[in-house]
């Protein structure tokens, strides 16, 4: 039967397992993720809010309103926890200091309120870089609790402060908010909306044009985003700037919306409120933050505020939804429920049942088959002698405890040459590759990078002298598309500017459509077939996201370009391809230095080998000349099977 619909595919009569795997299996787009669809959501959500005080009835406002600084809180707290990946519990904290800035310049400065708002924006924004600097150090749960200590501190700092933020009974005298003849309580309503519809638009517009791929790699992958030159600690302290100025500004709101700021208006329970609104919404989603906040503070108003079951609701809330949901109700919706409706007919149509893992995802010629890969020609030994070099190495030394995993190793590589760097499981091959690139620390040696000294330096200030990497394990962003995936090694040398991403400036927008055409001219180097190139990422089998990898490494055109075990998990027709293009690379100045166990691929691509032995080089071999191949290169050949 297989054979029978591979030769029907050829003859042009069906399409192939491949093709069909590409249409069908590994199409997961996103149905709501169009700039037209959020706009109209946006603007849906914006005029129903703006109609809210037709009403008259002042209760019901500020019941809205106080709802609406809750979503505030949240869009903030999404941008550090959901968008950039830093579990911080701080938030509350936050709101706390834009609301008792903006009382003390109001109240007692005598400030003029807009001036108060923009002084207790730059406090929050100071604030939240302090409360991120621990961040450098520490992550995950030690990070949110050193930030919920910030929470706790909250009640003893009012008392400590009574002269200024007025102690248990509140800071009061604060005036109210005048917007032409409306009522206060109205015009601190829009001052609400429009505080939430800037935050928004601001959030959506910089993921969108500026920090999005960038927070999505420091997230999902924080050594990728070191490896394409990311300062990875410069954009942390961005998404904490950001978050610091919309939760406070959310305090800030909340202080002209009541008149009067009261410590127990920021507790640990509005902390939980907010934290499990971003979780059951979708954390990292646009919407996510106001789809699961807004039914929370519903159920807040109907149990009671001030109801001690109120954490029990919202806890009960928060594991039902992680059941059901485990990624939040958004991408359930973008990712699960609306693909499966879309794809049903799909799969009624054909009765076909594809392995996307064995299928190929090559490029396919006219007449259906697999491009084929041609013959590589190693390079002679005169041309690469005359060469520059690019990476030389010297006695470079890296223990680990006792164990020496790099013992005083010396090697240089030439421009233009493919280097192939093979040795047992434990000699050294990958270590030596984090050593060149600055993620281990060398013990003793130095290392020269296109004749500049750059032993010491950190992993992102090597890749951006022109150092492309991958890794063993493919670190990709799961949910983003290939073309996005491939699109993050440029992130560095095509980066918008903060205000051009916070509007969308057609720069910007032109910069953005570059980018991607990049990305997309390199899926068709990697002789992938076009269509996958707007799959998510973490649909796809483990050999084609490798490939991948070497996608992103290559498309800013680095000048070295390591790759650690490309081809594991490839079939013989993706090696074959992936040699290809590796040579393809290489015509065009990159020079790639290869760590591979399949001595096949190895012989078959690269016009050096060099073997290594616990930490050190041993011997150097290229297959091209006619000299004897050394004895231990023969005997790891041997080991390796390849007569």
């Amino acid at each position: 039967m297989a054979d029978q619909t591979a030769t029907a595919a050829r003859a042009g009569d069906v399409e192939s397992p491949g093709a069909y795997a590409v249409k069908n299996r590994l199409t997961w787009k996103r149905p709501l993720g169009s700039a037209t669809a959020e706009t109209a959501w946006m603007v849906g959500v914006l005029a129903l809010l703006l109609l809210l005080p037709l009403s008259g009835n002042a209760y019901d406002v500020g019941r809205v309103q106080l709802g609406l600084v809750y979503v505030l809180a949240a869009v903030g707290l999404n941008v550090a926890y959901g968008l950039a990946g830093e579990f911080t519990l701080g938030h509350v904290f936050l709101m706390a200091c834009g609301a008792y800035a903006a009382g003390i310049f109001t109240a007692h400065a005598g400030l003029n309120i807009w001036l108060a708002l923009v002084l207790s924006l730059v406090v929050g924004i100071v604030v939240s870089l302090l409360l991120g600097a621990p961040s450098v150090r520490v992550q995950g749960a030690y990070l949110g609790l050193l930030t919920l200590f910030a929470v706790l501190a909250i009640p003893p700092a009012v008392i400590l402060g009574e002269r200024y933020t007025g102690g248990e009974y509140g800071l009061l005298g604060i005036p109210t908010v005048q917007l032409g003849g409306l009522e206060p309580y109205v015009g601190t309503y829009y001052l609400t909306v429009a505080s939430l519809a800037v935050s928004f638009l601001v959030v959506r517009n910089l993921n969108r044009f500026g920090l999005g791929l960038r927070f999505a790699l420091l997230r999902e992958a924080p050594r990728a985003a070191q490896a394409v030159g990311m300062p990875t600690s410069r954009v942390k302290f961005t998404a904490y700037a950001l978050f610091g100025a919309i939760t406070s500004l959310a305090g800030v709101m909340m202080a002209y919306n009541d008149g009067v700021v009261v410590g127990n208006s920021f507790s640990v329970q509005t902390t939980l409120l907010i934290l499990t609104g971003v979780v059951i919404g979708g954390k990292g989603t646009l919407w996510g933050p106001v789809v699961g906040t807004v039914p929370l503070v519903f159920l807040s108003y109907y149990v009671g505020p001030f109801n001690d079951t109120n954490p029990v609701i919202f806890g009960a809330a928060l594991v039902l939804v992680v059941i059901a949901f485990p990624n939040g109700i958004v991408p359930a919706i973008r990712y699960q429920l609306l693909p499966w409706f879309t794809s049903r007919s799909a799969l009624r149509s054909d009765r076909l049942t594809p392995d996307p893992v064995n299928a190929t995802h090559m490029s396919p010629t006219s007449d259906g088959e697999p491009k084929p890969a041609r013959e590589l020609l190693p390079q002679t030994a005169a041309a690469t002698e005359s060469r520059k070099v690019i990476l030389s190495a010297s006695s470079l030394t890296r223990s680990f405890g006792g164990v020496k995993a790099i013992n005083d190793l010396s090697l240089e590589v030439h421009d233009g040459e493919i280097v192939g760097l093979v040795g047992q499981n434990g000699c050294g091959k990958s270590t030596l590759l984090n050593l060149v690139s600055g993620f281990y620390r060398l013990d003793h040696g130095s290392v020269e990078l296109f004749g500049v000294d750059l032993t010491g330096s950190g992993p992102a200030r090597i890749a951006r002298t022109g150092v492309g990497r991958t890794f063993q394990v493919p670190r990709l962003v799961p949910k983003a598309t290939v073309v996005e995936n491939i699109a993050l090694g440029l992130v560095e040398r095509d980066r918008p500017s903060f205000l051009g991403g916070i509007v969308g400036s057609p720069n910007v927008r032109r910069l953005m459509r570059e980018r991607t055409d990049r990305a997309r001219e390199m899926v068709e180097t990697l002789g992938l077939d076009p269509n996958i190139g707007d799959e998510i990422a973490d649909r796809l089998p483990l050999g084609l996201k490798r490939i991948i990898e070497v996608g992103r490494a290559a498309v800013a055109e680095p000048r070295l370009l390591l790759l650690d075990e490309p081809a594991a998990g490839l079939n013989d027709e993706e090696r074959r391809q992936l040699a290809v293009t590796i040579a393809n690379l290489s015509h065009r100045g990159i020079t790639p230095l290869v760590v591979e166990h399949n001595m096949e691929f190895v012989l078959s691509l690269c016009s050096r080998v060099v073997l290594m032995e616990s930490g050190s080089v041993v011997c150097d071999h290229r297959p091209a000349e006619a000299l004897p191949m050394p004895q231990q290169m023969a005997d790891y050949m041997q080991f390796a099977g390849v007569n």
